[in-house]
């Protein structure tokens, strides 16, 4: 039976082995997949000019769906770069039909897969007869004997080892055994069982709730003491990597070494970096500090809410006006002014506060603080980056 198997599973994923041909009056060599060297099932034809190869329908689309295809043929591996090359012409597949090659394996008969059906089938006719042959055998759910198809049905019906559950504590069991051997005795010890089980999982569940529970209070009582969470280690990221210098060998520090000028403004551009740490607006809160090495120009300190340019983003700069920049438009529009600067050597920190739900930023040098709120924060969704932007060449932030 197990070769019959093989057989029926070669139609499923690929073509019909050499050995089932009975009679052709043509030559087979022609209809022959160039994958699988079987004969040719539900021919599918490259239709690029000069190439016209028909290939196995199994067989060209597990081709084409490779992203490793590697050649069956003596062919330079760089031609198959594209998974989607025809295996023989290597040139874009163009998927078609060929009438001639139905016309030629319709020519052909072929010995059905069952070892006791002596029937010669043409070859239009194969697949169904395959299906529905008398003699085709299926194993039997319980005993695992190979029956005829045909009678299968009636056979599992009697089989004794055909898997059955029990009615009232639903165990599966073979048939012979449900009748003989599972009284109401097992029947109460499987059901304790199964509840047993189900205690188990709710005491489980109860045990994963209990200790939820136990770091959320855990992390509010650290929230209304004022622990945050202290950023000590950074990374940085910026689209303007030819403008930037970031050292990160524990000292951290951003410098914007090359300046962009604006010829329209007539002055220069502000170029943003982040640091690559996104904050949600849940139970955490942080901290971190930085020290402005070198201002020789203006500063913006903002959040904003992605790493693109179409974000919804809120800054303040050194002179205390607080702008913000809407989703689709590339202009700040200053919406209040504020008691808060910064220079050259002042150090400041920023606070992520989620109980006040804002972001304190305190000019420690000057003992000036000032706040995104909690209806800016809300603009940014559920996270929100850090930005700052230089515009000066050679200003510098180090990040402490």
């Amino acid at each position: 039976m197990l070769q019959e198997e093989e057989v029926e599973l070669m139609l499923e994923q690929g073509g019909i082995p050499i050995s089932q041909l009975c009679n052709s009056s043509v030559n087979i060599d022609l209809l022959q997949c160039p994958i699988c060297f079987n004969i040719l099932w539900k021919p599918i034809a490259c239709g690029q000019d000069r190439c016209f190869s028909s290939f196995c329908q199994y067989c060209i689309e597990s081709w084409l769906n490779q992203k490793n295809a590697q050649s069956t043929f003596e062919e330079e591996e760089e031609t198959f770069a594209n998974e989607s090359n025809c295996p023989k012409c290597k040139r874009l597949f163009i998927k078609t039909e060929i009438p001639l090659v139905k016309v030629l394996l319709s020519q052909i008969e072929l010995k059905c897969v069952h070892s006791d059906c002596t029937q010669v089938i043409p070859y239009e006719e194969y697949e169904n007869h395959i299906v529905n042959c008398k003699e085709r055998k299926k194993q039997c759910r319980g005993c695992q004997q190979y029956i005829l198809q045909n009678k299968l049905e009636e056979h599992e019906s009697q089989c004794s080892q055909i898997p059955v559950e029990c009615q009232k504590c639903h165990k599966r069991m073979p048939k012979c055994d449900l009748e003989s051997k599972h009284d109401k005795y097992n029947c109460i010890e499987n059901l304790f069982k199964i509840q047993d089980q189900q205690l188990e999982n709710l005491y489980t569940q109860y045990l994963m709730c209990d200790d939820m529970v136990n770091y959320y209070e855990e992390k509010i009582a650290r929230m209304m003491k004022g622990d945050l969470i202290i950023l000590n280690e950074y990374n940085f990221f910026t689209i303007f990597t030819a403008n930037y210098q970031f050292t990160t060998d524990n000292l951290y520090i951003a410098r914007l070494v090359r300046n962009s000028y604006n010829h329209n403004k007539q002055k220069n551009d502000f170029l943003h970096f982040y640091v690559d740490y996104h904050f949600t607006t849940g139970l955490e809160g942080y901290e971190w500090k930085s020290r402005v090495i070198r201002l020789r120009g203006n500063l913006l300190i903002g959040v904003c809410s992605s790493q693109l340019s179409n974000s919804v983003d809120f800054i303040v700069n050194r002179l205390g006006e607080v702008k913000k920049k809407e989703e689709n438009d590339n202009r700040y529009h200053i919406i209040r002014k504020v008691n808060f600067t910064f220079g050259e050597g002042d150090v400041i920190r920023f606070q992520i506060l989620p109980f006040m739900q804002c972001l304190r930023i305190t000019n420690e040098t000057r003992h000036l603080t000032f706040c995104f709120n909690r209806n800016e924060l809300q603009e940014m969704g559920d996270q929100y980056f850090s930005f700052f932007s230089l515009e000066y060449q050679g200003d510098a932030l180090q990040f402490l």
